[in-house]
């Protein structure tokens, strides 16, 4: 249970760092929750409502056969007859087919999981290395303070603290570098 904890914690940690600009936070806030909203607005009333309400013969007006009936209409292709024409006999193609998005708001649940994986991932990354961004924005912001404010090894210290951030985080790149390469190395000649 405390694990759980930790992670919700560390995630929450992790959704407040300040280490993006503004058009990383238009690809991985903003773009996140307008697919988010999308993804709610196109599924209410898959999930709360009637589907679809396919045409049901009186002989199987039964409830749960009348579920069964509109849930296969919803996941198959179906086609369109108005009710003044006569129905085709089954040996005819259907030609007015009706394709229903049932798919949509799945895939718009993907597309805002997939904009926040990369800037989640590379925090994980950060976060597991040690090396923090805004730390060092941070400590950048106390160096760069009046000079009378800091003792000289306070400033010292500070200095120290982002050279092993910047070295970390550039250990960082060298390893997902390797890990490019590596992976390009086993898909052309494996």
């Amino acid at each position: 249970m405390s694990d759980i904890i930790k992670r919700i914690v560390t995630w929450s940690a992790l959704a407040h760092q300040v280490d993006d600009d503004r058009f990383d936070r238009l690809s991985h806030r903003y773009t996140t929750a307008l697919f988010i909203a999308a993804t709610f607005l196109t599924g209410g009333k898959q999930i709360i409502g009637d589907r679809i309400r396919c045409f049901i013969p009186a002989e199987l007006s039964q409830y749960h056969r009348a579920l069964y009936i509109n849930d296969y209409c919803y996941i198959s292709s179906t086609y369109y007859v108005s009710f003044d024409d006569q129905l085709p006999s089954r040996s005819q193609p259907r030609t007015r087919q009706i394709n229903y998005y049932q798919w949509v708001t799945l895939f718009l649940l993907v597309q805002a999981i997939l904009f926040k994986v990369p800037v989640t991932i590379w925090r994980l990354f950060c976060e597991d290395i040690g090396a923090h961004i805004d730390n060092v924005v941070k400590g950048l912001r106390e160096i760069s303070k009046d000079t009378k404010t800091f003792s000289l090894d306070h400033r010292q210290n500070n200095i120290k603290a982002l050279v092993l951030c910047t070295d970390r985080l550039k250990l960082l790149s060298l390893t997902q570098n390797h890990i490019l390469l590596v992976s390009i190395f086993w898909l052309l000649f494996l």
